[in-house]
Formats: structure tokens, C-alpha cells, sequence
């Protein structure tokens, strides 16, 4: 698809990520010589979140490269929904979806984010960057609450919040919400905001009348539609 519509799409890697030195070099060679903008990373690794410092190097070269990190989410581990998701009082399709895109996925991406933050992942690598979709995997609603509660106990150089509005970009994911929309751009602003959809998982048509119809300024649109991402992925070079 990229071959045949070159100035239309581009591509994030997918990682060897169990093997992260092999993953790192794979990266660049995926940037370098495949001109893709970065990489994607899934959920957890063997069950193992991704603030390890094993999985380090990955992140270090990206941050070499000036491309960024897109964190998606994944399935779960077994026991974590078993725990959380299932009960006798509905049934296994109902389980299955409390775990995955009804909420498990973005709960458990959400604590993977906040442990790169943690981590100290952000001070070793001040330009790294990374996307979170779904509107940041529910983190950014609980920004106030982190700062007064998790940021007493951390030896970090910043605020919580701080490392979000300087190393993290959020998409929408097909979250077509003006009240989500609108706490997003009040509390990170709209220069943290990448416009996507959800294809092929949600089909909205509606999708380009979301943003031109949203309660905001032609700039912040302007930046959203497609200005945010063309600083971020180099799409002008």
C-alpha cells in the first residue's frame, strides 16, 4: 500500500521484541532504509511491561532516530482477567469483551504508560516520543490525582503530567467524544493531539465531521487534522 500510494500513507515497524538489541537494529533499519516513521509496540512482552530495562535499547534508538513509539494495546494476561473480568453474572462473550475493547486493553496499556513514566524513561531520554491512542488509555483523567498522590513517593525531575505534555501524543482511536475532546485539549492542549480513526474496527462515517464540526479554533483543528502529524513523523521530508 505504501509502494503504490507513497505520499499518501507510511509505516511503523513491527519489533522483534523479545530479542530488544535485534529489535533496535531492526528499527533502523526499518527507518533508514524502509522510510518508516517509527515503530509499534503491543501490550506487554512475555508479560513484562515495557519500563524493563531490558527493552531499553528499543527506546534509546528511537530517541536516536527522532521517530516515535505507537503503544497499542494487547490481550491481557489469563489471570488478570480472569480476576478482573469474569464472573458467573454474564457470560464468556461479555468476559471476553470486559477484558479486551470494552475496558481490560486500555486499563492495563494505561499502567504500561504510566510505568515508562516511572521508570525514569523520560529523563534518560528527554526527546524520546511516544503516541498512546483511545485518548491516552484513560491516564489523562487521573493527571490531577497522580500528581497529588504518585508524585510524592518518585525521584523523577518533572510532574507526571509534565512528561505527558512533552513526551506523549494522543489519538482519538475512533473516540469520537466532545467532552473527551474538550478535556484533552484543555489539559495537555491540542499540539499533543494526532486525529485518527479506528479502521477497520470502527467504521464511523462520520469520522472527518467529528473534527470539522468540533468546538475549537481552525488553528487547533489545523493542528489535530494533520499539523501535529506532519512535525512528529517528518511527513514534509
Amino acid at each position: 500500500m505504501i509502494a503504490l500510494h507513497p505520499t499518501r500513507f507510511s509505516g511503523f515497524a513491527l519489533l522483534p521484541v523479545t530479542a530488544p538489541h535485534a529489535a533496535a537494529e531492526e528499527l533502523e533499519r526499518a527507518v533508514t532504509v524502509l522510510g518508516f516513521r517509527g515503530a509499534m509496540l503491543s501490550g506487554t512482552c512475555n508479560g513484562r511491561f515495557f519500563d524493563e530495562h531490558e527493552f531499553r535499547p528499543i527506546f534509546a534508538k528511537a530517541a536516536e532516530l527522532n521517530v516515535p513509539i505507537y503503544l497499542h494495546p494487547a490481550t491481557i494476561s489469563s489471570s488478570v482477567a480472569s480476576y478482573y473480568y469474569k464472573s458467573n453474572q454474564w457470560s464468556p462473550v461479555a468476559a471476553e469483551m470486559f477484558a479486551t475493547a470494552g475496558f481490560g486493553w486500555h486499563a492495563d496499556l494505561g499502567v504500561g504508560v504510566l510505568r515508562l513514566i516511572l521508570s525514569g524513561l523520560f529523563d534518560e531520554l528527554p526527546e524520546l516520543q511516544i503516541i498512546v491512542g483511545h485518548w491516552g488509555e484513560l491516564v489523562p483523567f487521573y493527571l490531577n490525582r497522580l500528581g497529588d498522590q504518585q508524585s510524592k513517593t518518585l525521584q523523577l525531575r518533572y510532574k507526571i503530567s509534565d512528561y505527558f505534555k512533552r513526551n506523549v501524543y494522543l489519538t482519538p482511536s475512533g473516540f469520537f467524544s466532545n467532552e473527551q475532546l474538550g478535556y484533552i485539549v484543555k489539559t495537555l492542549g491540542a499540539d499533543r493531539i494526532i486525529y485518527s480513526a479506528d479502521y477497520p474496527f470502527l467504521l464511523d462515517r462520520g469520522t472527518r465531521k467529528f473534527l470539522e464540526r468540533a468546538p475549537l479554533s481552525e488553528e487547533e483543528k489545523a493542528k489535530i487534522g494533520y499539523l501535529n502529524a506532519e512535525c512528529l513523523l517528518r511527513l514534509s521530508n
